[in-house]
């Protein structure tokens, strides 16, 4: 693999995009060989806002809930909320990950993190005080509600059940 090579596929891999002026620099160069070149790059790319793309496109295809928000297969007769909650548990998951990988947080802190993001639909619906309106806010200290991590997220809890009820069985086999 060429350094143009190995530009490309890091680009869509962390962006889903071609290569930025930056990274075209380095592989001109030919200092994405460099393994602390290379390191470098891929810290300041997963500190760019299109990461959130590799949160999308990645970390929500391997929590199998891409898509969500555009999820039909809930019953509106025993969840007749849950159309207008499917966007927001959606950009839920993808905050998460967009800050975890900004943040270079752990790969732990996928299952134990005691934080979330939470606009105002989605903070009535866990019961959160404090959030209104459209603005997402990062809310600490979620695990003592039962959220926190990819396991309380609600776009997974959602995806990992039945059309007309919960299913800690099927969410058991997930896991």
């Amino acid at each position: 693999v060429n350094d143009w090579e190995l530009a490309t596929r890091l680009s869509y891999f962390l962006w889903s995009s071609a290569p930025d002026a930056a990274l075209r620099e380095q592989a001109a160069r030919g200092a994405l060989r460099d393994p602390s070149v290379l390191a470098s790059e891929a810290r300041r790319m997963l500190r760019d806002p299109r990461v959130r793309r590799l949160a999308k496109e990645f970390a929500c295809a391997w929590l199998h809930i891409y898509d969500f928000d555009s999820l039909d297969e809930k019953s509106e007769r025993h969840f007749p909320t849950f159309t207008g909650l499917r966007g927001p548990m959606y950009e839920e998951a993808i905050r998460f990950f967009a800050d975890a990988f900004e943040n270079d947080a752990s790969v732990l802190s996928f299952f134990d993190a005691d934080h979330t993001f939470v606009n105002g639909v989605l903070a009535a619906h866990y019961g959160l005080s404090g959030v209104m309106g459209d603005d997402w806010k990062r809310v600490d200290g979620v695990r003592a509600r039962g959220r926190g991590g990819v396991l309380g997220l609600g776009a997974t809890l959602a995806k990992q059940s039945g059309a007309s009820r919960t299913s800690p069985i099927l969410r058991g086999n997930w896991v």
